[in-house]
């Protein structure tokens, strides 16, 4: 008030917001095979910290780069068990931080696979073996181009008879949990 007795009010607003924290950092697939996609998720608590934010991401596999967003997708070019770190910073460089375990197996592949005895005569039983190596999970097993006779099951060695002659190309692949797969 002045001596005219004139007020003047004024009212300040003033927000203060907690410093910023993860509400989760999650990777989908957590176990994945070199080449698969994955995404990391940091997820900012609501109404933490001041916009805008900026991410760094640290400890990611060969293949990926960080990226300044609070989502990053990559497909990882080398095996291994890793632990990748996010941190977002804000307007004043409060930062929080939080991290995600990822595992990268090598892709399946098949190492070695024979066929024993070869050549063979129609009603001679023979072996077919497949090493399948890699992957993430169990390997799964298909055939295809057996002769007749021959019923290939889901494992790395069958026996069988063919009841027929001819030249035949059998084909195997090794699928594993996440889909990838190696054929022969």
């Amino acid at each position: 008030t002045d001596q005219a007795n004139y007020a003047v009010n004024l009212t300040l607003t003033l927000n203060v917001n907690p410093t910023p924290t993860f509400a989760r950092v999650t990777a989908r697939p957590s176990v994945l095979d070199v080449g698969q996609t994955f995404t990391v998720w940091a997820n900012l608590t609501t109404n933490t910290g001041t916009a805008p934010f900026t991410y760094l991401y640290t400890g990611l596999p060969s293949g990926c780069a960080s990226v300044n967003s609070s989502v990053l997708t990559c497909a990882p070019s080398a095996a291994g068990a890793l632990f990748v770190l996010v941190s977002a910073h804000d307007l004043f460089g409060f930062a929080a931080s939080g991290n995600a375990s990822i595992t990268v197996n090598a892709a399946p592949q098949i190492s070695s696979s024979a066929l024993r005895p070869t050549p063979i005569d129609a009603g001679t039983p023979i072996a077919i073996w497949v090493n399948g190596t890699g992957g993430t999970g169990a390997l799964t097993y298909t055939f295809a181009g057996a002769p007749p006779g021959c019923r290939l099951l889901n494992r790395s060695l069958n026996t069988c008879t063919p009841t027929s002659s001819g030249n035949f190309t059998i084909t195997a692949t090794a699928t594993d949990q996440a889909g990838f797969s190696a054929t022969t």
